[in-house]
């Protein structure tokens, strides 16, 4: 894909919100008593076969998932076993849309809170067939360009505007003749665009040299001079196409890391990159997956013109971390950077499952992923820190920045049957996030998990 290979940075970043979505409930979730049921149709009958997803909805937790189900022969369903709770149950069509709770056709879903014990009945689903857009992408010489990447964003009401993401991103890469065929659009007005920006935060992982500029249909430079495309239901709109420019140049960028004390060089140590957007903050994807040489040495290949800053990250094997390196990419290789790393902080402790006498729950301990956030002002808050847990729940969280931290589960263990209670530190429940002094080497630290069984939440 010409598009950048976009890291789920959004996704850890869900490791992170769990502590609060789990003060939220402020519960035992063992006692998830609710249910859900309704009916989904189309065109006037039964939908059987469909798909349900039913995820939370609690303030940093949204989108977690906590079941799921399928539609019988008449388009019936039912949820059992819900902890009381905020929620979004969507139904999966991908050619279809439903309306939302007031009616209008948007992201799938209906909003749902449910009291303890509640069952929830009549939350039904009536389907529309959603619009088509069809098109090609062609480069200045009106040949097809393959495997490009378009976006579909939606103008919004006062004419704002938001990137549609689809059931099937497969979608919106063109073919071998350069043509793409978006299904399942609600009704709405449109713009499309194709090509790359590094002021959109997006970064690339590997690619062919070179790049085409954003451009909106049909051929404009930003999306205040685009053309509208009106959807309706079921209709189709076709010959939306793109003209690219010229191919443009990317660059490398080379340079080393080095130990902020000694000077020496530090091989084999991971490191990432990320855009920074025209505003200053920090783009929500990052490059990760990188190492330096055997002197030390780093190359980044293959970015954009545009603002980035690089930085070391711990990989759970060192206890050290760098503050970030900004750069700029324009019309030249850039050579000669430096990463200066520091000796970081760390936290260990264990995890207890209170209440839990059995050994499915307590075996599942070595397979929780514990992760902590790190507020970071020069990162712009952003901070992800990652654990295995040993056999006997204890664990270390190593390369840690001076700052504040939280410690959060997966969102996976979630549907698992896990919930964090509360932290506790040194004997006393920690209500506030953890302080990490330069250095500090914080023990003590005791995290105590609920589990409610497998049952419907797997």
């Amino acid at each position: 894909m010409s598009e950048c290979k976009r890291m789920v940075f959004l996704i850890a970043l869900l490791l992170l919100l769990l502590h609060a979505a789990a003060r939220a409930h402020a519960q035992d979730s063992s006692a998830g008593t609710g249910s859900i049921s309704g009916r989904v149709s189309a065109d006037g009958r039964a939908a059987p076969g469909v798909t349900l997803v039913l995820q939370s909805a609690e303030p940093g937790a949204a989108g977690a998932l906590i079941s799921r189900a399928t539609t019988d022969g008449e388009g019936r369903f039912r949820i059992n076993g819900i902890a009381a709770g905020r929620y979004n149950l969507a139904p999966i069509t991908p050619a279809f849309v439903a309306q939302t709770n007031s009616g209008d056709y948007g992201p799938p879903g209906k909003a749902l809170s449910l009291r303890h014990g509640e069952a929830a009945e009549g939350v039904d689903f009536v389907l529309t067939r959603g619009g088509v857009i069809t098109g090609r992408v062609m480069d200045e010489d009106g040949k097809p360009i393959i495997t490009t990447h378009v976006r579909l964003i939606r103008v919004e009401a006062g004419e704002s505007f938001s990137l549609v993401t689809l059931f099937i991103p497969s979608m919106l890469e063109t073919d071998d003749r350069g043509a793409y065929r978006i299904y399942g659009i609600p009704p709405g007005r449109y713009i499309l665009a194709a090509g790359e920006s590094a002021q959109s935060g997006a970064i690339r992982a590997g690619g062919k040299r070179g790049f085409y500029r954003r451009t909106f249909y049909p051929n404009a430079a930003d999306e205040w001079k685009a053309e509208t495309v009106v959807v309706t239901p079921g209709g189709e709109v076709t010959g939306i196409d793109i003209a690219l420019g010229r191919l443009e140049q990317t660059y490398d960028v080379t340079g080393r890391i080095i130990d902020a004390k000694s000077g020496q060089t530090m091989p084999d140590t991971t490191f990432a990159y990320v855009a920074v957007k025209e505003d200053g903050r920090l783009s929500d994807t990052l490059g990760y997956g990188l190492r330096s040489g055997p002197k030390g040495e780093f190359r980044i290949g293959n970015l954009l013109p545009g603002s980035y800053a690089a930085f070391v990250i711990s990989d759970g094997r060192g206890n050290f971390y760098s503050d970030p390196v900004f750069f700029e990419v324009s019309t030249r290789e850039v050579s000669g950077l430096e990463i200066k790393v520091l000796r970081g902080s760390s936290l260990s402790g264990m995890v207890v499952v209170e209440g839990a006498g059995d050994a499915a729950a307590l075996s599942k301990l070595s397979k929780i992923p514990l992760g902590a956030f790190m507020y970071q002002p020069e990162l712009n808050g952003r901070g992800i820190f990652q654990s295995r847990l040993n056999a006997d729940g204890t664990f270390s969280l190593n390369g840690l920045r001076p700052g504040r931290l939280m410690v959060a589960l997966d969102d996976s263990l979630v549907a698992r049957g896990f919930t964090l209670l509360r932290v506790e530190r040194n004997g006393g429940e920690q209500h506030d996030d953890i302080d990490i002094a330069p250095g500090a080497q914080v023990t003590g630290v005791r995290i105590v998990l609920a589990f409610r069984g497998d049952g419907a939440h797997q």
